[in-house]
């Protein structure tokens, strides 16, 4: 199996006191999206 195109874990956004991303995590693989 081949490493993600893009990974992402434990993203966290915030804007001033909103948290608008807590704790995102994903993978999109090599030639998944067009």
């Amino acid at each position: 199996m081949s490493s993600p195109a893009v990974e992402v874990e434990d993203l966290v956004v915030t804007y001033g006191s909103v948290r608008a991303v807590d704790r995102l995590t994903f993978e999109v693989a090599a030639g998944s999206v067009t």
